[in-house]
Parts: structure tokens; C-alpha cells; sequence
């Protein structure tokens, strides 16, 4: 009896070890799987309706994102700010977070774009006036290198029209919460307007997400 018990012990023992082992050549594997950004520009992000849109395309909401979040970490840790990115929070990490908010923010803004050029939107004077503003904003807030990185994989006028784009898509998501009578943010991203109105469009996105590291 205790031969058999002893038997099912190192069965037990070797199961755990050959699993703990292969765990490992499994985590290996998901970790070179990963693939920084500039590797991915050419590649689909997303595919809205029919409209296929590259990582290049989203460099704007890269640049955006990662001043914010290094704002951040700045505060939390001067000296080390990839200790703030690979903090966890709210069930994931930041690093993870800020890779979805790239997305959710460039999806809600194409697809209110798409809707407000079908629709004839386009900004007045005064909405132009605020543009230029923000877009001069934009590259004034930039971090350090921010901006030499971003030219490196795209142009100025690429990342400008980006924001043209967003100001279009800022006034008919403006549109919409009037005229139905609902708060702006109940169009923003996670807002209910805006998911009811995402279900009523075909959007499939890439793979790689996942695996991307801003």
C-alpha cells in the first residue's frame, strides 16, 4: 500500500514538474511573440465597414496615449517610469490599458468621422479656428523624442489630418448627443450611445493587438 501511494506521489511530482515546464516554454513563446509598434505600421489594425486602417494611421492616438500614461509615471516613479507601465490596475496592466485605449479611441473616431462626411458635416470657421489651435497644442505638449519618433514612421501632414479628421468626428458626435437629447459623453467610448451605435457597423480587428507593445 504504501509502495502504491508512494508511486502516485512522484506521478504527482514529475505531472507538476512536466507542466511547470511546459508552462514555461509556453510563456517563452507568448513573449516573443510580441512585436513593437514601428515592426506592425504597415499591417491592419482594424477594418471598419469595408475600410481598412493601418497602425500607421493610429500613430496620432500612440503619441497621445503614451504622453498621458508617462505623464503619469512620472509622478509615480521620475527615475523609472516603466515601473508605472508595468503596474497592474483595475485587473490589468497599464501598459495593456493604454494598448486598448489606442484602439477604442481610434475606432470611435473613424467611425464618427465616416458617419459625419456621409452625412455632409464639416467644420465652420470658428471649428477651424479651434483645429489649428489644438493641432498647434498637440505637437507643443509632445514629450521629449516624442516628436522625432513620431516624423521617423509617418509625416506631419499624416498626423495633421488625423486631427482634422477627430475635430470632424468631435462636432457630429456633438450632433448626436443633441439631437437625441443625451449627454456628449453618452457618444464617447464605453458611452452607451456609442456601443449601441458600434453594433450597428461591421468591425473586425487584428490579431496582433494583443501582442503589440506601444
Amino acid at each position: 500500500m504504501k509502495k502504491a501511494i508512494s508511486i502516485v506521489i512522484k506521478i504527482i511530482v514529475v505531472a507538476v514538474l512536466v507542466g511547470s515546464f511546459c508552462w514555461g516554454l509556453y510563456a517563452r513563446s507568448q513573449r516573443n511573440k510580441r512585436f513593437e509598434y514601428k515592426d506592425v505600421l504597415t499591417e491592419e489594425a482594424f477594418c471598419l465597414d469595408g475600410e481598412s486602417v493601418s497602425f500607421k494611421d493610429l500613430l496620432f492616438y500612440v503619441a497621445y496615449e503614451e504622453r498621458v500614461v508617462e505623464e503619469e509615471a512620472i509622478i509615480y516613479n521620475k527615475k523609472s517610469t516603466k515601473d508605472y507601465w508595468n503596474t497592474h490596475t483595475n485587473g490589468e496592466f497599464i501598459s495593456v490599458a493604454a494598448r486598448k485605449a489606442v484602439l477604442d479611441m481610434a475606432v470611435h473616431d473613424r467611425l464618427m468621422y465616416n458617419l459625419a462626411v456621409q452625412e455632409g458635416f464639416a467644420l465652420g470657421d470658428s471649428q477651424k479656428k479651434e483645429l489649428e489651435n489644438s493641432t498647434l497644442d498637440f505637437w507643443m505638449d509632445l514629450l521629449e523624442g516624442q516628436e522625432e519618433k513620431i516624423l521617423e514612421y509617418t509625416t506631419k501632414e499624416a498626423v495633421d489630418q488625423t486631427l482634422y479628421k477627430k475635430a470632424v468626428a468631435e462636432i457630429y458626435q456633438d450632433y448626436l448627443a443633441v439631437t437625441n437629447n443625451h449627454a456628449y459623453v453618452y457618444y464617447d467610448v464605453g458611452g452607451e450611445g456609442y456601443s449601441e451605435l458600434l453594433k450597428e457597423h461591421d468591425l473586425t480587428t487584428s490579431k496582433i493587438w494583443k501582442d503589440v507593445v506601444l
